[in-house]
């Protein structure tokens, strides 16, 4: 098992793959894990957050109007064997069946009041990673992203995939949740209305699909 950070991501063409006939949008797990667990994962991040950048080809930049979040980065072992554990079952399950050689390293997401995510994906199957210096990431793509929702009490921060893959695409986030895509699928989080919604992500990487 392998992970490491993300930095800059360049996917040249973007053609995104398409999702094989007869497997599934996503695949998830409500309530999967265990609410303390789910603390524990928060108070990892010691209050320690970042605000949340986008990457530009010319480099990263703040773009409220797009994403508003912060962020804390993540490399426990245990919870990269948590992660692949069901991401295997998903890969499978889902019909995907995506070679997967490598994880980036978990990003604990806090999303406060006004906090969103706008439409976006988080890897295009296709382009290969350009990062000499990264011997883990360079020439691989993202192809699974996972996401799990660590609290409730929040109001707004809907999950939603894009009308354009199917007509029911709100998913209410519950505390444990673990849902698992591919990483071309179009996704946003909507604006937190009231309190502070937290996240724990990552994407697992392969070589470019061909």
């Amino acid at each position: 098992m392998t992970m490491t950070n993300p930095q800059k991501i360049c996917e040249e063409p973007i053609i995104y793959p398409l999702i094989p006939t007869g497997s599934s949008l996503y695949w998830m797990w409500e309530k999967e894990l265990l609410p303390e667990l789910c603390q524990d994962i928060i108070d990892r991040a010691g209050g320690d957050f970042e605000e949340g950048r986008l990457i530009r080809d010319e480099g990263s930049e703040l773009d409220d109007n797009v994403r508003k979040t912060n962020l804390h980065w993540n490399s426990d072992e245990d919870l990269f064997d948590i992660a692949f554990k069901y991401m295997e079952i998903a890969n499978k399950k889902a019909g995907w069946n995506l070679e997967i050689d490598a994880a980036e390293n978990f990003q604990i997401g806090q999303f406060p009041e006004g906090g969103h995510y706008d439409w976006h994906i988080d890897g295009g199957g296709t382009g290969s990673i350009q990062e000499p210096q990264n011997k883990i990431r360079h020439g691989k793509t993202r192809k699974i992203s996972m996401v799990v929702w660590l609290n409730e009490g929040f109001e707004g921060g809907d999950f939603e995939f894009h009308q354009s893959y199917l007509k029911d695409n709100v998913l209410k986030p519950t505390q444990g949740t673990i849902i698992m895509f591919p990483s071309w699928i179009m996704h946003r989080v909507t604006p937190i209305t009231k309190g502070t919604r937290y996240s724990l992500v990552s994407w697992f990487l392969g070589k470019p699909i061909r």
